[in-house]
């Protein structure tokens, strides 16, 4: 998961498009393959750790000494199965780009970066299917997440996107992110802000017309502190939000988030959205233009859901009326 998170922060600065961010985010794909074969090694004690083949600093030693260890153990080794495998000389290049920027100060040109991201793509998927049987894609950062809800409804949208079902992907994730924001403002009591938007709503006030521009002012600024008080980036929260302009909000939505299944609560946004999508359709699908743009949107979506999720329950407080958790788990944030 350590390996997937970096590769996951890579994609994130190569989105950036800036020489800077290319070169942050090789040294954070050399980082991954280094850590999924240190952690194949940590798999085969004898090599792993105490054996002094993970005191190896160079990579080409490291591959070496995987090779070894998964040869002797039965598994077709490096350099008899390199298409099964890993491409050793491609990922020698990563590793040497990787040292030009480091230790160099040389940032790749932006058709190297092209080039070693591809490579990357192909070793890294190599690498997890040979080394741990698993497939790259499907190895998710919410694994993480503590709430069951919220895993199920992100790995849906991430299959969903796979499979080309980008509309599908779109409604998941935002049942994720809104399921997940209304629990988290439910656990963020003690301003009373929101008793006091309903007061300024009360009918006497409502009736007066000289009211009207107050009371718009107090809904809208309840809605930013709502945004703020969520610590959510400001502008990639109006970037999600833009998505569902007019439906999404930071106000409670407590049908969509509370008592209901996977289906029931994408189906609740697949509803809600059905204008928005309308303009972008010609006879009942979206246009390839807005399905490219979509799928950029949700591959966003999912990395700022995420982000804020996990930063939500690493410190975990009851909202009202909800059972408390032991003491060790509630203050183990402040340990």
């Amino acid at each position: 998961m350590y390996a997937r998170n970096l590769y996951s922060l890579a994609d994130r600065l190569l989105s950036m498009n800036t020489p800077f961010a290319d070169a942050e985010a090789i040294v954070l794909i050399d980082a991954t393959i280094e850590s999924l074969l240190r952690t194949a090694l940590e798999q085969r004690p004898r090599f792993g750790r105490g054996s002094g083949a993970d005191s190896e600093l160079h990579l080409g030693g490291l591959f070496t000494a995987v090779s070894r260890a998964y040869g002797t153990a039965g598994t077709p080794s490096i350099s008899a199965a390199p298409a099964l495998f890993a491409n050793e000389l491609e990922i020698l290049r990563i590793h040497e780009v990787r040292n030009t920027i480091q230790h160099q100060s040389i940032p790749p040109a932006k058709d190297e970066v092209r080039v070693q991201v591809d490579a990357a793509q192909r070793n890294i998927r190599s690498l997890v299917k040979a080394l741990f049987g698993l497939d790259w894609e499907h190895i998710s950062i919410s694994n993480l997440f503590d709430d069951p809800i919220f895993r199920s409804l992100f790995t849906r949208s991430e299959k969903a996107l796979r499979e080309g079902r980008v509309e599908d992907a779109v409604y998941s994730i935002i049942a994720c992110f809104e399921a997940a924001r209304f629990l988290e403002q439910h656990r963020i009591w003690g301003s009373l802000i929101s008793w006091a938007k309903g007061s300024a709503h009360e009918e006497s006030v409502l009736k007066d017309p000289k009211h009207q521009a107050i009371v718009g002012y107090v809904s809208t600024l309840h809605d930013e502190v709502e945004v703020l008080k969520l610590r959510l980036d400001y502008k990639e929260y109006r970037a999600y939000a833009q998505i569902g302009f007019g439906v999404i909000s930071p106000a409670w939505e407590v049908l969509a988030a509370f008592g209901r299944t996977d289906e029931e609560m994408c189906a609740h946004w697949k509803k809600a959205l059905s204008g928005n999508f309308a303009q972008f359709k010609e006879k009942g699908a979206l246009t390839p233009e807005v399905a490219t743009d979509l799928t950029n949107w949700v591959t966003f979506a999912q990395r700022f859901t995420s982000d804020a999720i996990l930063r939500w329950q690493e410190f975990w407080r009851p909202g009202w009326g909800e059972g408390d958790k032991s003491a060790a788990q509630r203050w183990s944030a402040t340990s």
